[in-house]
């Protein structure tokens, strides 16, 4: 019998492991090695709240990224905030739950 353990993060303390995998891992694993396309001025894509955006001319302050998550293309604006660059939330729960 293969019995695995791990020790919960909050508690410290060692427990059975679930029979089957955290959903909410696969999320994050597969967000860490999503390829990420800049979408050029003139082409357009749909965000997840419905609304239609363009491509920015100038991408030193926003862009329009389309990033592929497994078999689903996830759009996303984001815009430079200081030396970083930030994600404006959309309902991305839209797109994960169609897959």
């Amino acid at each position: 019998m293969d019995c695995r353990f791990w020790i919960n993060p909050k508690s410290k303390i060692i427990t059975p492991a679930p029979a089957e995998p955290d959903h909410s891992d696969q999320v994050v694993l597969l967000a860490l090695e999503m390829p990420l396309v800049e979408i050029p001025p003139n082409e357009f894509y749909a965000l997840p709240s419905g609304k239609i955006v363009e491509g920015f001319r100038d991408s030193t302050k926003q862009k329009l990224l389309v990033g592929l998550y497994g078999p689903l293309e996830m759009p996303s604006i984001v815009r430079r905030v200081g030396e970083k660059w930030r994600v404006v939330p959309q309902p991305y729960f839209k797109i994960l739950n169609r897959g």
